[in-house]
């Protein structure tokens, strides 16, 4: 039946990572790209947080979710030549015999220590996968640094993006949610997070924030890992911050249009340089002023502001550079999901000396 689906088109398979219709990241934009381009892409699924699949489900026309269970059938119905395997963690790895490929890439998108893995495990899976690999593509300037010399000609510098869908859907939002409605009324401005709320989140710098600026309301979406008594703490000593669960990105897409402005307080560290926020992108398109910490993949982005201080933090919120839509339009010609797939075909298509 998926043979019958795929047709005489290339197909890509994404192993397990993020479950498909759980906060649309990095792994569900490059299939839905590479879809978009005429590839039959199976996105390979746990059923972990959001996704339940017992088989498989279609998305669109050149676009399943499969249950891995049934990964090891591929073989059955499908030659090397019909497949590229993208692998987006170093423990997918273990896909590798099961899926029957005869080409392969390796997405580098975060720092190792992130993962919750073997340490060990995850080096020597990352180091077999960097020497298997006919592309590499990473994530941020700083995981591309860290590629060995050997395979540079090999390694494509792909940092994240946002959709065309996003880019239209910002633009016909004009409702404001009831909870925001409320905030507008008692605070001078409305500052908005949305993402992991966790402990790379610089809640000193926050703090801080909420003292200095009391008219000013801190809205964080997302869920909390790792941080619960934190943001208890918050909930009880300040009235200017508010927590509000995950959602749907259809769901989200009014707060974001809501918000006076957005940041991103991330803590300066090893993990923190090596990301490269979707959000940000995404804050941009909604011609949102940013205040970002000064992790190295906000730096590059001149049209934000990246500061290194608390007070410094207190100054942007206070005064923020404006992104009108021009600028916004301007940037994200260069930073969509679909030009950056383009970049994949290309590098697929030029032999690699």
């Amino acid at each position: 039946e998926i043979k019958t689906l795929a047709g005489d088109k290339k197909i890509i398979v994404f192993p397990p990572t993020i479950d498909y219709t759980y906060m649309k990241q990095r792994p569900q934009h490059l299939a839905d790209e590479f879809a978009k381009k005429d590839y039959f892409v199976i996105y390979t699924t746990l059923n972990h947080k959001t996704d339940k699949v017992d088989y498989y489900h279609q998305i669109d026309k050149n676009l399943i979710v499969l249950n891995e269970n049934l990964l090891e059938y591929l073989k059955y119905n499908f030659t090397d030549e019909d497949i590229i395997y993208y692998c987006l963690w170093p423990n997918n790895k273990r896909y590798i015999k099961t899926i029957p490929h005869n080409y392969l890439i390796y997405d580098y998108m975060d720092e190792l220590e992130l993962l919750d893995l073997d340490k060990d495990e995850t080096i020597e899976n990352h180091n077999d996968l960097l020497k298997k690999a006919n592309i590499i593509t990473v994530s941020a300037t700083k995981l591309y640094n860290s590629v060995p010399n050997r395979y540079l000609d090999k390694t494509l510098l792909l940092r994240n993006a946002v959709d065309d869908k996003f880019i239209l859907d910002i633009q016909k939002i004009h409702k404001i949610p009831n909870d925001i409605r409320v905030y507008k009324e008692s605070y001078k401005k409305i500052v908005g997070y949305y993402g992991a709320i966790a402990p790379w989140v610089d809640f000193t710098l926050i703090e801080n924030a909420l003292q200095k600026l009391p008219e000013y309301a801190f809205v964080f979406i997302g869920p909390i890992f790792e941080v619960e008594k934190k943001i208890k703490y918050f909930k009880d000593n300040y009235d200017n911050i508010f927590f509000i669960r995950e959602m749907e990105r259809e769901s989200l897409l009014p707060y974001l249009k809501s918000f006076d402005m957005c940041i991103i307080p991330f803590i300066k560290n090893n993990i923190t340089d090596a990301v490269s926020p979707v959000k940000i992108y995404e804050y941009i398109i909604a011609n949102k002023p940013v205040v970002t910490t000064n992790i190295l993949e906000c730096q590059d982005i001149n049209i934000v502001d990246v500061v290194d201080t608390q007070d410094k933090f207190i100054e942007k919120l206070i005064s923020p550079t404006d992104i009108t839509k021009e600028i916004s339009s301007k940037f994200i010609l260069n930073n969509k999901w679909s030009t950056r797939v383009d970049e994949i075909v290309e590098f697929m298509n030029k032999e690699v000396k």
